[in-house]
């Protein structure tokens, strides 16, 4: 949670979510996460302030593999119910892209796959690409404000083990 302290109140919720998972919410909120190979989705309602990431890391899932988060159609879809729920207007939904790059030097034709993926189900459904940054060999960690749509792109040679898990970093 994030609070101000002249106010002395709580201002935004905050989450961290890894790949294969996703995050919403309809309270002001501030969902992060690290993704090196991976993409990070970002969907928002612009009217209601309301809106979700989702981390995914395969462009399409195997013939007999159990739908998951971590395949793009998955966790799109998964995203738009659960903000639809929460009353969101597709029409009024907007999306930022995130990574998808050869983090190390790996996995850039995966990473581009996953990127094409999205956009082509975004162009499908209507929804509009307001902010990108992808590819490139970094790796980024992200902190998006879902009230104010604005996101936070940190890009980094090296992804630590704490970043992933910042419950790790001592105090």
């Amino acid at each position: 949670m994030v609070y101000n302290r002249t106010k002395n109140q709580l201002e935004l919720y905050q989450c961290f979510i890894q790949p294969g998972q996703l995050a919403f919410s309809r309270d002001p909120s501030l969902i992060c996460s690290v993704c090196g190979n991976g993409v990070l989705i970002v969907l928002r309602d612009r009217i209601k302030k309301i809106g979700g990431v989702a981390h995914c890391v395969f462009h399409k899932r195997e013939r007999n593999a159990k739908p998951s988060n971590y395949h793009v159609d998955n966790a799109i879809y998964s995203l738009l119910r659960s903000l639809s729920s929460m009353n969101a207007a597709k029409h009024h939904l907007e999306a930022q892209l995130y990574g998808g790059g050869a983090y190390l030097g790996r996995n850039e034709k995966r990473a581009g796959k996953v990127v094409n993926r999205v956009r082509k189900i975004l162009k499908r459904l209507d929804i509009k690409i307001v902010s990108e940054d992808v590819g490139g060999s970094l790796g980024r960690k992200i902190a998006f404000n879902t009230k104010s749509g604005e996101t936070i792109v940190f890009k980094t040679r090296k992804v630590r083990k704490t970043d992933w898990k910042p419950e790790m970093v001592r105090r």
